[in-house]
């Protein structure tokens, strides 16, 4: 599996299993040069149809919005 899908099906992952997961959310951002930032990006929305922002807005609250 290429770096960009791995971390695109990461980011799922901890959006769907809620807000104990959203530490591996800020590790991806804070990790990750901004090349491998917009290939997972990329990559999310080419396996799931959606943008990761919006999914991020819609699913996360409060202060780790």
């Amino acid at each position: 599996m290429h770096p960009w899908e791995r971390d695109a099906r990461m980011a799922r992952k901890a959006l769907d299993e809620g807000p104990q997961t959203y530490g591996l959310l800020i590790e991806l951002a804070c990790t990750r040069s901004s090349d491998e930032l917009l290939g997972a990006r990329k990559a999310y929305q080419s396996l799931y149809s959606e943008s990761i922002e919006e999914d991020v807005t819609s699913r996360v609250e409060g202060i780790e919005r």
